[in-house]
């Protein structure tokens, strides 16, 4: 199932959504940054919401859990992912395209 019940109802509800999983996995906040964000609605029904994130200082399990997340909790399609690992800090870095498909309320 690609639709999640909900739909993003903007860049502060992903901003919300980011940050609670964060949270979830204790995940410093500061480490994520939404670059881009465009909602795009595809039908009365159905919204999309495209977004670029940024991140800095993840260690790889953080990664793993923070990806995990995204797709199972928030049904949210990585679209591309820019991953580079930090030689001095063996840290990764880099950028997530993702996609969102969500209900909107009422439908």
């Amino acid at each position: 199932n690609f639709v999640s019940p909900m739909s993003i109802q903007g860049q502060e509800d992903l901003d919300n959504k980011i940050r609670n999983i964060m949270s979830q996995s204790g995940i410093d906040q500061s480490k994520v940054h939404v670059i881009s964000f465009n909602q795009l609605s595809t039908s009365n029904s159905i919204s999309k919401v495209e977004a670029v994130l940024n991140f800095v200082g993840f260690g790889t399990q953080d990664f793993s859990n923070f990806m995990r997340s995204l797709v199972e909790q928030e049904k949210i399609k990585i679209m591309r992912i820019n991953l580079t690992k930090n030689t001095n800090s063996n840290l990764l870095q880099g950028e997530l395209t993702l996609m969102h498909l969500g209900k909107n309320a009422g439908n």
